[in-house]
């Protein structure tokens, strides 16, 4: 969620690009996003949602574990952050993430 702050204001999944993506990792969580805002925009069932965004666990780990967000390369840092901030929105219609507390 801190990361996605620093997103273009406009970061959108048709202002992603594909071809900029390094790692498996990224293509990956790209496709898990897209499938989950299909899911989510075809059920308003809350837990349909939980158990939707609970199936990013795995794609997000790979990708914070396999790539450096705030690389050097604008182009491919800027394309990480509209990822994260689509994300961040899709998390977003759930709850609220930064009000959770953790100890």
């Amino acid at each position: 969620s801190n990361l996605a702050k620093k997103a273009p204001v406009e970061a959108a999944m048709d202002t992603i690009q594909p071809n900029l993506f390094q790692t498996e990792s990224e293509t990956k969580l790209f496709a898990a996003i897209q499938e989950a805002k299909k899911k989510s925009d075809q059920t308003e069932e809350k837990e349909q949602f939980y158990q939707t965004l609970r199936s990013l666990h795995e794609p997000i780990d790979r990708f914070f574990n396999e790539n450096m967000v705030m690389t050097d390369d604008t182009s491919v840092r800027t394309n990480r952050l509209s990822l994260l901030k689509v994300l961040d929105d899709l998390v977003s219609q759930f709850a609220d993430v930064d009000r959770l507390i953790v100890k």
